[in-house]
């Protein structure tokens, strides 16, 4: 039952979205879309990049 409980908890946590910096309050489901976003939609603006720290 325990374990029933703690994926139930993963299953319904919150999933991540990436917002449009650059003002048109566009999110998206992955960072790859933003990226691609903000590359046709917003040319010679930085892409944003994902970091991982340790």
């Amino acid at each position: 039952m325990i374990a029933v409980v703690a994926l139930k908890g993963i299953a319904g946590a919150a999933t991540a979205t990436y917002t449009c910096p650059y003002g048109d309050g566009l999110t998206f489901t992955s960072l790859a879309k933003l990226q691609e976003h903000v590359q046709t939609e917003h040319p010679g603006e930085k892409v944003p990049v994902s970091l991982k720290w340790s």
